[in-house]
């Protein structure tokens, strides 16, 4: 698991953007190539920001460290 900042997050899916529309659309490597690209940028898409407070919780970090 990795945690990224939000601005990575939206680079990441801006970057998928930019590989599958520079991708043709001839060969069977390139058609795959850009079928799991869009479907690594659904899930991405998919995941919602964490707040602080939760991230700290789920870290189980302690409250004088924070």
């Amino acid at each position: 698991m990795y945690i990224i900042s939000n601005r990575q997050h939206d680079d990441i899916l801006r970057y998928i953007e930019m590989l599958c529309k520079g991708l043709p659309n001839k060969g069977a490597k390139a058609i795959n190539t850009k079928r799991l690209a869009m479907k690594l940028h659904r899930a991405l898409a998919a995941k919602q920001p964490i707040q602080k407070d939760e991230l700290t919780a789920r870290l189980k970090i302690p409250s004088d460290l924070k």
